[in-house]
């Protein structure tokens, strides 16, 4: 199998996900969590910005089509209650 560089993978490596994590453990904002972190969010946020998404069903939706590649992308899970 061949390895490629997608489109919202080369976003998230603009970003400094070092810091973003700092940040994280420093306010504590994955303490509750059990399935969808701050990383997870962030990741589903970009690809619906990309993709001109518009509301939290159509992101679902556009994601569970394309359940095969989410270990690309790092998400183990998506569901619309998180």
């Amino acid at each position: 199998m061949s390895n490629a560089t997608t489109v919202l993978n080369q976003l998230q490596h603009l970003l400094p996900l070092d810091e973003f994590q700092t940040f994280v453990n420093l306010q504590k904002a994955d303490k509750y969590t059990k399935k969808l972190s701050c990383k997870d969010q962030l990741t589903i946020l970009l690809y619906a910005q990309a993709t001109g998404k518009n509301s939290l069903r159509e992101i679902e939706t556009a994601l569970r089509i394309q359940d095969s590649t989410w270990y690309h992308l790092g998400l183990e899970t998506v569901a619309r209650s998180t």
